[in-house]
């Protein structure tokens, strides 16, 4: 449920017909192609490993209230800025039921987002 979410939220931005069936092809296709790069790597045994602070059903509970107030909130922001459905996915693919992952993400989303736009200037800058 915390995938088809966000996903039918991305659905939302799709206006015709023709966008919805390339934007299909491309991930058909891009599916396709890593089956195929996965081929040439060598077979191996999976290794069983235990979930290590796996959220339990109670934790669930407790972040269920915030995921749909957080998806709520974005999709009212996605039809006032007229981006109806990206902000909805990019919302409900980001968060997380566990505190420690979600501040993680958030640190990383927001130091890359700085870093690769202050690379981008000074590429732009360095070639133009």
């Amino acid at each position: 449920m915390f995938f088809i979410i966000p996903v039918v939220g991305i659905g939302l931005s799709i206006t015709t017909i023709d966008a919805g069936i390339s934007m299909m092809i491309n991930m058909m296709s891009g599916a396709a192609l890593a089956f195929v790069v996965s081929l040439f790597f060598p077979a191996r045994e999976p290794v069983e490993k235990t979930a290590k602070g796996a959220p339990n059903k109670a934790a669930f509970k407790n972040f269920a209230p915030y995921y749909t107030t957080a998806i709520m909130v974005a999709t009212v922001i996605g039809f006032y800025l007229d981006h109806t459905g990206w902000i909805v996915g990019s919302v409900g693919l980001v968060m997380r039921p566990l505190r420690d992952m979600q501040e993680m993400r958030s640190i990383f989303r927001v130091y890359f987002r700085f870093y690769w736009s202050y690379t981008g200037l000074f590429y732009y800058d360095f070639w133009s």
